[in-house]
Order: structure tokens, then C-alpha cells, then sequence
């Protein structure tokens, strides 16, 4: 989770309302709540009862809990009317709960100091927090004040007081942090009318002065609890008092404008279960912060029962669910994702995210037979503890490259290294797939898309699938491209709710070649391309394909495994946008990766640690177990002869083809007697196009290849350099000639080759390997640095500058590793 930082100024589109559920995706098996200790129980501090919790996190990482510490009456219960106070407990950066201490005095020791509300404004530390001290019938003597805190809760003098007769607490205020009010701090308040009405408060100059608001219609909308919206707009939740005991018992209004009325009448909060009580909202996740999704929890009790060896009902069972359309919709009290606290007596709770990231929880609960509020508990868990919505965990990881960082999952198998390009995963059509994940960029709702991969597969039975998002079953709107050979086919669809369209090829294309596969939508339109051809057309759907959340993505596999892709995938990609026929061609041709609007591209290249291309063409290497080191300029990376490589992906870019090239490096080697790879591209055996250079200490050369279909041209140094200092060598390919040099002298030329370097692959061309050839054998012992590719022959006067000032000319660049420093696996 990532801390949301203020003064964010972006927008995003409006999430659509779920209009039709999806089987519910699974989450961790092992998700699991650490047990709850006490926060505040009975006759602590001398009170006989301390209620209604609220969490504080102080900008320098104190927790602060507040509560009312009541007296009983001639109840014998600490009902809301009785001598009430508040009181807090801090707890440190290091988890420990400090004494309680008494903030304010209830003045005539009656029931008129009910609950108190803090803010926090995170850009001065200030907490502030609202008290009442008033009748609620007798609006002369009601007065709200504010108590401010710049030491972190430490100290709380009053700083402004307010004849108001609104209700503070148990809420918690915020600090809106997108669109025009952005700093702006929103209090919720509420009256005891009929109906109650929520009413907002907020401040533009850091709580320096307060301005009434908003204030609702319609439904009940008692003890508000509030949340910001990505779009800028304010979500209240309230409690509906006027409900039955348990059902729908949560009204909800939204304010457009900074809290300075609301949109509409409050209206019921459908489908979330609740006896009448408060709950209070969280936001976890935001794509506003570079999460993948959004995410707001919400606390709660879900039954109300008798209590055990009584006939009086109470609430029971304390749930945190979640929602991930900005409250539009809520998980259910049973789902995957939802998360059972304490299935015993259980009313309002108070939730807060800690520095660390960890959710923190204070709940008023009881043991079976006590009343719910018999005392206050606290815990603290993380995200995966509460249940994450698509179990992005375990398996193998492998990179998304479209810029989007959707890195997916391998299971059940691991990259193959057989693919159409480089990587590829093998799928043994049982159990196999690749897990995509949940992610609010991979939803292309209404929108036009156009979704490919490379297939390679022999099945001449039942159905592959080759990607499937988001739903399935014959009323759920999905998307999904599928193999059918015993229908002799391979065929794409969209469905939106119970409207579907599919697309279909005249053939099964399941000869055990690879073939390139593309479908798209454009607008009422669905085409289906084979090998860059179009190949059909339909009629669909323009309506979404992605309304509910969270979704499910799998490459390989339908959503629900019911079906297994048997076969080899390659390069799986999803685009935003109807690509035209050439942008598909070119992708087929050449693997062309700057297309834009790419939401997803999968190459499957192994998750090892990458070294950056510092060139525009994003082409990082994939750094097997080799180090970084001492270099000829800053840092190399360093080979131990054994297995360390550098691997980079093919792709259009390094795709050097017919053209005029210039490999140039830094090496570094002490020699030896075996043969030592320093770079090796494209192909490996005899028969296929290749380039490559290595190093003979044995016969002190250092060899230098370019194989077409049209010949082999070798071009030799005369001495290996094998003497453990950094040597510059470059060789270019200009309309004649084949030049080798080493430190800015030509040591061997020979013809060019004609025809071209990647030709001739119709089961995989290779990218290039640095310090082992690509079989894995002539490994390299040694230092290599600062490697250049071009797809020009640069000049003897370049050259001379790349190697004296280490210049990098950016004419024609196609790849340029420094070799610097790696960067680690995404987990």
C-alpha cells in the first residue's frame, strides 16, 4: 500500500456500476487476522465502561486511540446519556500502548459529551478534534469545541469553540487530496433530528476557521463516517436509523464539491448487510497512487441475535468488507476477500493505516454472553492477511513490458525458452496457466481493444483458451479468445450481460507452427486476424465487457478451469484501441514493440534482475546471476564463467535484419583455454542466421560471425587480449564491408554478408546473449561494459569519441546497457 500524497491532481474515468456478478475470484488460503488484544476494558482509569473507539495516526507515527469513558447510571450500563469523558491512549513508533490520560472533562457530569471527531491536516501535524458539550434538546446551550494538538497528542488545548447542535463523532475527519479543494479538511457531523441528518464541515486554512456545509435529505443519516473519491468527490456512508434491526440498514450521499452540499438525496446502500450501527470506512488502495486497483474497507457487525444465556438481541460478528468501485458496490458479508474479526458481541470499530502500511483495528466486543461493547480491542493486520482479490501470490513471476508493471504469475509450469521469440511457456493443457492480474488498467469496459498472442499448439479436441477476462457463463460479460479444433476454428468473443457477439477463423491453424492470432472490437465490430490476414468479421456487443470488480484475467486457461490451453504461448498482448491492419502486420512481421496503447504485453521473458537500456527503445536485459563490478566508466557487469549471462529480448528494435549495424563494447578477460562468448544473437546451430563474437585465448584470436541465409563472413583479430585490461571493440557492417576493430584500430575486414541476420525463423528467433553463446555453452569469464547497438555504421570519428568520451551518439541507437547496476525482480 502506498501512502497517498497530497496535492495529487490527476483524474481518472468513473468507474462503472456492476451489473452482473462473476464467479468470485479466489485469495489466500491462508489469510488470517492476528488475535486482538484489549485496548480499553472496564474500570480502567476508575470509568466502569470506555466506548466508541476512534484511531488517530499522528504524522510522526503515534497511534492515538480515543474513546468515552462512561459511568454507569441506575441501569447498571453505561448507556449514551450518563457522565461521559474523553480519554486516549497512545501508542509508540515501537507498538507500545502508553497510559490512559483523561483529555476532556465532561462540565456537569451528564450524558451531553457523547464522542468526539478528529482530523488530522498532514501538511503541519495538527490534529484537531471536535467535542460537544450540549443538550439535545436544548440547542442555547450546545457548544462544539475544538481541541488542537501540534505534538502529536500529546497536549490538547482548546483552540475554538462553535454553537452548533451537531453531533460529533464517531467518525474521523480527512484532508482532501485531489481536484480543486485539494488540502481542504471535511468533518462529518450529524444531527439527532427525525430523520437525522448528517451535515459537513471543513476548513481551507488548516483549521484555523470552519464553515458549515453540506447537509442531507432524504434517507436517515446518522454517525457519518467519510471517504475521498478518486474523482475528487466525498462519500459519506451514515447509519439508517430508521431501518429495521438488521438488513439495509446504510444510507450513503456523495458531495461533488468539497463537502459544500451534496449531489442528491442520502439513499440506501443496497446489498450491505448491517444491523443499525456505525461502521466506518477506509481507503486502502488507490490507482490515483500507483496502486493497481481501488480498494475502500468497510467495519461493521453483520448479525443481530440474542446473546448467549439471554433473551436481549445484541449485534455479533465483526466483518471488514471491501469495495472496489469507489462504494458504487460492496463484497458480500461471505466473500473470498471478506474478513471475519470476532464472531462474538461486537458494535462500532475505527480503522486507520499505519506508516508501515498495516491496517489497524479497534472494535467495542464482548465474549459470548456479554454485552458488545464490553470492552474495546485492538489488532492490526495487512492486506493479504485480510484476503487479497485475485491471490497474486505463489507461482512464478513474469514481467509485464507494456509500461503498466502488470507483472503475471506462471503456474503449474515455468517459461519454456521454445516461444515464437526467446521466452514462450509450454502448457500442459491440465492444469497450466498464467494468472494475470486484477488491475482497473486492464478493464477496457465499452472501450475498443484488440487483444493477440502467438500459438503453437497440435489438439484436435475440445477447447483452448488463449486469454480470458473477466467473466463467464452465458449472462456474464466477458472477453476471451479460444482455440476450438474440433470445431476446426479458433474464435473470439465479448458478451455484455446477456449480449454477445463472436468472431471465428475458417480454420484451426493446430499444425504445430507458430502462428500470430489477433481480435479486436471496434465499436459494433469484431475481427479475428491470423498471421497478420484478416481473417473474419462479426457483430458485437459496444457495450462493457468489464463491469463488475474484481475481475479475473488468465492467459491459457478460462477463468474458472474448466478449460486448459495444451501448446506453447508467446508474446500475449491487450491494447487499448481497434489496431489498424498495418500496426497488426508489423507486429507480426517484426515484433514490433512501440505500438502504442499497449495495456498488457506478456513476452514471457524470465523474472530475473534487469540491467536498463539507457536508449528510447526500453529493451532491459535480463541479468542471470552476473554482478556489477569495476568498469571501464563507473560499474560493469562482471561473468564467472559458469552460467552468468546477460539476456536481451528480441524485439524490432535489436532486429538488426538486412540492415547496416554497429556492435561496439567494452571487454575485459584474462584468457584461459576455452572458448568465451562475449555476445551471441539471433541463432545458435549451423543452419540458422546468427551473429556473434568470442573470444580463442587458445588460439589467441578473437572471432567475430555474421551468418545469412545467403552465406557466413568471419572477420578475426590476430591476438585474444587476453590480458585482464578493458579493451574497445566494434564491428560494423557498412554496404561493403564487415570491420572489426579493437581499441579504435581495424583489425580484419572481409565482404559484407548479404540477406539478413534473423531470417528463416519460422519457429523462433532468438534475442542476444551476452557472456554465453545461446545454448548455454563458450561462457565468459570476465568484465563487460557500456554495450552499443546501432543500426547504422557509425564513423571511425564516432567510434574514436564513443571510446576516448564514452559519447553515445543517438542517431540510429537501438540498444545501449551501460551495464551500470541491476535492479531486482518484481516479487
Amino acid at each position: 500500500m502506498r501512502s497517498r500524497t497530497l496535492w495529487i491532481r490527476l483524474s481518472v474515468l468513473l468507474l462503472m456500476a456492476s451489473t452482473l456478478l462473476v464467479a468470485p475470484p479466489p485469495t489466500s488460503s491462508d489469510a488470517a487476522i492476528p488475535n486482538p488484544t484489549v485496548l480499553f476494558t472496564r474500570g480502567m482509569g476508575g470509568y466502569d465502561c470506555i466506548r466508541g473507539a476512534k484511531l488517530v495516526p499522528a504524522r510522526d507515527g503515534t497511534l492515538i486511540a480515543l474513546g468515552s469513558a462512561k459511568y454507569r447510571n441506575s441501569t447498571g450500563e453505561c448507556p449514551d446519556l450518563t457522565h461521559t469523558d474523553i480519554v486516549m491512549r497512545r501508542r509508540s513508533q515501537n507498538g507500545t500502548w502508553g497510559p490512559l490520560v483523561k483529555i476532556r472533562s465532561n462540565p456537569k457530569g451528564d450524558g451531553r459529551m457523547l464522542s468526539a471527531t478528529p482530523v488530522v491536516d498532514q501538511r503541519t501535524g495538527n490534529i484537531m478534534l471536535f467535542v460537544r458539550d450540549g443538550s439535545d434538546t436544548d440547542f442555547d446551550e450546545s457548544v462544539s469545541y475544538v481541541l488542537s494538538s501540534d505534538d502529536n497528542g500529546a497536549t490538547w488545548p482548546e483552540t475554538a469553540r462553535y454553537a452548533w447542535v451537531t453531533r460529533p463523532g464517531p467518525s474521523h475527519g480527512i484532508q482532501l487530496e485531489h481536484g480543486p479543494h485539494a488540502g481542504r479538511l471535511v468533518v462529518a457531523m450529524w444531527l439527532d433530528t427525525t430523520p437525522q441528518k448528517t451535515q459537513l464541515i471543513y476548513s481551507d486554512d488548516g483549521g484555523v476557521s470552519w464553515t458549515r456545509g453540506a447537509t442531507s435529505t432524504g434517507e436517515w443519516s446518522g454517525e457519518p463516517s467519510i471517504f475521498e473519491r478518486n474523482d475528487g468527490a466525498i462519500y459519506v456512508m451514515a447509519r439508517n436509523q430508521g431501518a429495521e434491526d438488521l438488513g439495509d440498514t446504510k444510507t450513503f450521499g456523495i458531495s461533488a464539491d468539497g463537502g459544500e452540499t451534496f449531489t442528491g438525496p442520502f439513499q440506501v446502500v443496497d446489498n450491505l448487510v448491517a444491523p443499525k450501527v456505525y461502521g466506518t470506512v477506509l481507503r486502502l488502495r488507490s490507482t490515483l497512487d500507483g496502486d493497481r486497483y481501488n480498494r475502500v474497507l468497510f467495519s461493521s457487525p453483520v448479525e443481530y441475535r440474542e446473546r448467549a444465556g439471554s433473551n436481549t438481541k445484541d449485534r455479533h460478528r465483526m466483518v471488514i468488507r471491501s469495495s472496489y468501485t469507489e462504494g458504487r458496490t460492496w463484497q458480500g458479508v461471505n466473500a473470498p476477500d471478506s474478513q471475519t474479526i470476532h464472531t462474538g458481541p461486537a458494535s462500532y470499530s475505527s480503522m486507520a493505516e499505519l506508516p508501515d502500511g498495516r491496517i489497524a483495528l479497534a472494535f467495542e466486543a464482548g465474549n459470548e454472553g456479554q454485552v458488545s461493547h464490553h470492552e474495546v480491542r485492538f489488532t492490526t493486520f495487512t492486506e493479504a492477511d485480510l484476503g487479497l482479490p485475485d491471490s497474486y501470490s505463489g507461482g512464478t513471476g513474469t514481467p509485464d513490458t507494456s509500461g503498466l508493471g502488470n507483472t503475471a504469475r506462471i503456474r503449474g509450469t515455468t517459461h519454456g525458452g521454445d516461444g515464437r521469440f526467446d521466452g514462450g511457456v509450454t502448457l500442459d493443457g491440465v492444469d497450466d496457466h498464467v494468472q494475470v492480474p486484477f488491475a482497473e488498467s486492464l478493464a477496457v469496459d465499452d472501450a475498443d481493444f484488440t487483444a493477440m498472442a502467438w500459438v503453437k499448439y497440435t489438439a484436435t479436441t475440445g477447447n483452448h483458451p488463449i486469454f480470458w477476462a473477466y467473466g463467464v457463463g452465458d449472462v456474464h460479460s466477458q472477453m476471451w479468445l479460444r482455440a476450438e479444433p474440433g470445431s476446426n476454428r479458433i474464435r473470439g468473443r465479448v458478451q455484455s450481460g446477456a449480449n454477445g457477439g463472436s468472431v471465428m477463423s475458417s480454420r484451426a491453424y493446430n499444425d504445430g507452427r507458430w502462428h500470430h492470432v489477433a481480435f479486436q472490437r471496434q465499436g459494433s465490430t469484431l475481427r479475428l486476424f491470423v498471421d497478420g490476414a484478416l481473417t473474419g468479421t462479426a457483430t458485437g456487443p459496444t457495450s462493457t465487457v468489464s463491469p463488475g470488480r474484481p475481475f479475473q484475467m488468465a492467459v491459457g486457461q478460462r477463468i474458472d478451469g474448466a478449460q486448459h490451453f495444451a501448446g506453447s504461448l508467446d508474446e500475449v498482448r491487450l491494447y487499448q484501441g481497434a489496431l489498424t491492419e498495418a500496426e497488426i502486420g508489423r507486429i507480426h512481421a517484426t515484433n514490433a514493440v512501440n505500438v502504442p496503447g499497449a495495456l498488457l504485453r506478456l513476452p514471457f521473458h524470465p523474472n530475473f534482475k534487469t540491467t536498463d537500456d539507457a536508449s528510447v527503445n526500453d529493451n532491459d536485459g535480463f541479468v542471470r546471476q552476473a554482478v556489477s563490478g569495476p568498469g571501464k566508466f563507473g560499474n560493469a557487469m562482471t561473468f564467472d564463467g559458469v552460467e552468468d549471462r546477460v539476456h536481451i529480448p528480441y524485439s524490432n528494435a535489436t532486429n538488426l535484419g538486412s540492415s547496416q549495424f554497429t556492435v561496439a563494447t567494452w571487454f575485459k578477460y584474462s584468457g584461459g583455454t576455452a572458448r568465451q562468448t562475449l555476445l551471441w544473437g539471433y541463432g545458435v546451430n549451423e543452419a540458422s542466421s546468427q551473429l556473434w563474437v568470442r573470444a580463442d585465448p587458445a588460439n589467441n584470436t578473437i572471432t567475430a560471425s555474421a551468418r545469412t541465409p545467403d552465406g557466413v563472413v568471419r572477420v578475426d583479430t590476430g591476438n585474444a587480449y587476453a590480458d585482464n585490461a578493458w579493451h574497445f571493440l566494434a564491428l560494423r557492417r557498412t554496404a561493403s564491408q564487415l570491420i572489426l576493430s579493437v581499441d579504435g584500430a581495424d583489425v580484419d575486414t572481409a565482404p559484407a554478408p548479404t540477406g539478413s541476420l534473423t531470417a528463416g525463423y519460422p519457429d523462433g528467433v532468438r534475442g542476444i546473449h551476452l557472456g554465453e553463446k545461446l545454448d548455454g555453452t563458450d561462457t565468459f569469464t570476465g568484465g563487460l561494459d557500456e554495450l552499443h547497438v546501432y543500426t547504422r555504421a557509425l564513423s571511425v570519428a564516432e567510434l574514436d569519441a564513443m571510446r576516448t568520451n564514452n559519447t553515445t551518439p543517438t542517431n540510429g541507437l537501438a540498444l545501449h546497457l551501460p551495464l551500470n547496476d541491476t535492479t531486482d525482480p518484481t516479487p
